[in-house]
């Protein structure tokens, strides 16, 4: 596989039942020596554990599906080019 690690800032708003996030940052690929802006938008129906989005990585866009597992975990898949799954884990403070 090819790890990548990240670190973003994110803005949330909240309408009605739903979340929306926005986030950019930087990323960094295994196979890389350089890191990439990176930026995503994101939705959170109902305020649940549940999240769909889009990020751009500096090389495509790849859709993603998370759940919170805990208030400072969350575990999801990202579908790479949509050819391939990868797995993502986020811990957060």
């Amino acid at each position: 596989g090819n790890p990548g690690y990240f670190a973003t800032s994110e803005r949330v708003w909240t309408s009605g039942k739903n979340d929306y996030s926005a986030y950019i940052g930087i990323g960094f690929r295994a196979n890389e020596n350089h890191g990439h802006v990176l930026g995503g938008a994101k939705v959170t129906p109902n305020h649940g554990p549940w999240t769909i989005g889009i990020q751009i990585d500096g090389h495509s866009k790849h859709p993603f599906v998370t759940r919170r597992m805990a208030s400072n975990i969350v575990l999801g898949d990202y579908w790479i080019e949509t050819k391939s799954v990868g797995i993502m884990i986020s811990l957060s403070k």
